[in-house]
């Protein structure tokens, strides 16, 4: 693999000879690498973005994970789920590959990050930062449920909900009640 100004080219090294067409990202690229199963070129691009290209067509997988800066470290889990990237300014994001839109904020460290990788159980990374800590933590489990089931989890563990106005308010006990009582996982109590 070779990186130049507007492109990635995959070459065969028994014979020299380029395979598939040019990778050509909408930004140039600084770096390029494999994904673990050989099937999706990962680029760098120098505007803070990372896109997914298809090795055998050179086609984009998907909209880029767009940084505010550039990128200096990245790390794909074994089974491409999660892409985790190190900024420049020192923080670390979270992506879904599926979806290319991060999981969370940026994970922010006492001091400025210098790298990270995920864990090979791809349920939680590790960050080095410059003062030298080192930080573990966990990726949550996405939350069952769809949007209004989500909402409704959100008022009975909090107590509140969004009015019109999308200002927090309080429950009354008794739509408390009624909220935890239509979720899934409690159901209805009582005779």
């Amino acid at each position: 693999m070779t990186v130049a100004s507007k492109m990635v080219r995959l070459w065969d090294a028994a014979t020299g000879n380029p395979l598939g067409p040019p990778i050509v990202p909408s930004s140039s690229p600084q770096d390029a690498g494999f994904t673990d199963d050989g099937k999706t070129v990962l680029t760098l691009g120098r505007d803070g973005g990372i896109r997914l290209s298809d090795a055998q067509t050179g086609r984009q997988l998907g909209p880029p994970m767009a940084h505010s800066g550039p990128v200096v470290a990245v790390d794909i889990g074994p089974d491409n789920r999660f892409l985790l990237a190190v900024a420049a300014e020192g923080t670390v994001q979270l992506w879904d590959v599926a979806t290319s839109r991060p999981i969370g904020p940026p994970s922010l460290s006492r001091s400025k990050v210098l790298g990270a990788i995920l864990r090979p159980d791809g349920r939680s990374f590790v960050s080095a930062a410059e003062d030298g800590t080192t930080t573990l933590r966990t990726i949550p489990e996405p939350t069952p449920g769809d949007l209004a089931t989500l909402a409704l989890r959100f008022q009975v563990l909090t107590g509140r909900q969004l009015d019109q106005d999308q200002t927090l308010t309080g429950l009354t006990p008794d739509v408390w009640r009624e909220h935890e009582g239509r979720l899934p996982e409690h159901g209805k109590r009582g005779p």
